[in-house]
């Protein structure tokens, strides 16, 4: 027998961690470190998102890890790796970095997308887009087109 010392009424239970859906959403930095492919012939760089409580509090908790294939024998996976990272630099607000640390703690909005079950893994999560973050905040309707046949600059 095992004796259970903590009240169990002040924890949360566990919820499930099943992958999010495809869309958009807020995601914010919280961590990145350099890693070994598993092949042993590499390294990529690994960024950690969760969610931005206010803008998405339904999956509080959840994270995302996002590769990037830098340092490869294969020179296709390092060039897409080079350009989702610069897109991901870009829409944090940035023109380029030193260190992946500079991004902490940034928020953006991420094309998140299901990766379906396959050669033994389970469904999964992986960042397809990068935008700069709008804060969860609708986005603003656009203006009317106007009837002037001339452009804004030129009309008083």
């Amino acid at each position: 027998m095992v004796n259970i010392d903590f009240n169990l009424d002040v924890v949360e239970a566990a919820t499930s961690y099943e992958p999010l859906p495809t869309g958009w959403y807020e995601l914010r930095i919280v961590g990145s470190e350099q890693k070994m492919t598993k092949a042993g012939d590499g390294k990529y760089l690994q960024i950690e998102f969760e969610p931005d409580e206010s803008a998405h509090p339904e999956i509080k908790g959840r994270k995302i890890w996002q590769r990037y294939n830098l340092w490869n024998q294969n020179t296709t996976a390092v060039e897409i790796a080079q350009r989702d990272l610069k897109s991901l630099v870009q829409a944090c607000g940035e023109s380029s970095i030193n260190d992946s640390e500079e991004l902490h703690g940034t928020t953006v909005s991420c094309k998140v997308v299901l990766r379906p079950a396959a050669n033994g893994y389970q469904p999964s999560n992986e960042i397809k887009g990068y935008r700069a973050s709008d804060g969860g905040a609708p986005k603003p309707q656009a203006k009317a087109a106007s009837s002037s046949a001339s452009p804004p600059w030129a009309r008083r």
